[in-house]
């Protein structure tokens, strides 16, 4: 199984981004796996309109943690339900074991031309492995 998520980064007020996953705002995206779904590649493929030439920081591409408070994960948080496959300037692909249920909250990592952080922070709701 797998799943493309597409990742918007929309020009915003006052030079800021505006990003949507999959049309939905990033702040309120959640990409949701259904209990038994294991191993799920997840392909996040950017696409930038903005003018900053975006790309995917491709030497930590993602920082995620589990974490159902809302709090944003701190830097080169990993957990052990992921593992990035490959990155490069406009695709991610990483696995979602999937293993238990959970909130995985996680930072995409983008960087502009001129090498600024530009971060964007959605959600995965993991079902778990089986039905108990």
């Amino acid at each position: 199984m797998a799943k493309d998520v597409k990742v918007e980064a929309k020009k915003g007020d006052k030079g800021l981004i505006d990003w949507e996953i999959d049309g939905k705002k990033a702040k309120v995206s959640r990409i949701e796996f259904d209990k038994g779904d294991n191993d799920v590649l997840v392909e996040f493929k950017l696409q930038d309109t903005t003018s900053r030439k975006l790309r995917f920081d491709t030497e930590q591409p993602i920082w995620i943690h589990e974490n159902a408070d809302g709090q944003c994960p701190s830097p080169g948080a990993t957990d052990k339900q992921i593992e990035v496959v490959s990155c490069d300037d406009n695709t991610l692909k990483l696995v979602n074991k999937n293993d238990k249920e959970s909130i995985l909250r996680y930072q995409l990592n983008f960087v502009d031309q001129a090498n600024k952080a530009e971060p964007c922070d959605p959600e995965f709701k993991n079902g778990g492995t089986s039905a108990q």
